[in-house]
């Protein structure tokens, strides 16, 4: 407002306000290619409000109101939107982090604070209440969701696709689905299901690792 155009703002936003009740701001402002560096706290959940259903939430995740958890209704991806893939679209930089890769984030933030346009990063952020999981365990949570394909860290710049981690065998699902309870009710076929969904994202992101993705 002061015109002053060599400063950065940051927003720093949950995965609810993100993916669905603020989006069409969010889609505003990168289309207006705003300096803006946009943080996604992605807990995967209406947080503080309780831990509700978003369209960040994981296919059979249970929330105060999925509590057999959460379908799939397109069948085809994790969580009902590729949010990254969805800025990725609006050609500014787009990419995912992880509190257990702190360099990565770091890297990534270095980044957008030098790009003269939006930026947006989605993290993820467990959360020991929702997640219903012992909060000594959230670092190796954290790792595991990377490990396991369930969190890939990758970045989308000029419509390029950039894996930071790529692994050569994903860890099975099940290491990662054991130690939370929200996953209590999930039958075989479901975790089966989930590995597939995972497999598929995960050889599309290879497919195009290092190529135009968008």
């Amino acid at each position: 407002m002061l015109g002053n155009g060599d400063m950065n703002v940051v927003v720093y936003a949950g995965d609810g306000a993100t993916y669905d009740i603020g989006l069409a701001s969010l889609s505003a402002a990168a289309a207006k290619n705003e300096r803006i560096i946009y943080i996604c706290y992605n807990n995967q959940s209406f947080g503080n409000t309780g831990f509700q259903w978003s369209t960040a939430t994981p296919y059979g995740s249970e929330t105060k109101t999925t509590p057999r958890g959460r379908e799939n209704p397109t069948g085809t991806t994790v969580v009902n939107k590729d949010m990254v893939k969805i800025m990725g679209a609006h050609r500014v930089y787009a990419a995912t982090a992880s509190l257990a890769y702190p360099v990565d984030f770091l890297n990534k933030l270095n980044r957008a604070k030098e790009r003269d346009g939006f930026s947006y990063i989605e993290l993820l952020g467990s959360c020991t209440a929702g997640w219903n999981y012992d909060p000594r365990m959230t670092v190796k949570i954290s790792k595991l969701a990377v490990q396991c394909g369930m969190w890939p860290l990758y970045e989308i710049e000029n419509g390029v696709l950039t894996m930071n981690r790529d692994f050569r065998e994903l860890k099975p699902i099940d290491e990662f689905l054991k130690l939370q309870g929200r996953y209590r009710g999930l039958q075989q076929d479901g975790v089966d299901k989930l590995q597939a969904l995972i497999n598929e994202h995960w050889a599309e992101l290879k497919e195009y690792n290092g190529k135009r993705y968008i």
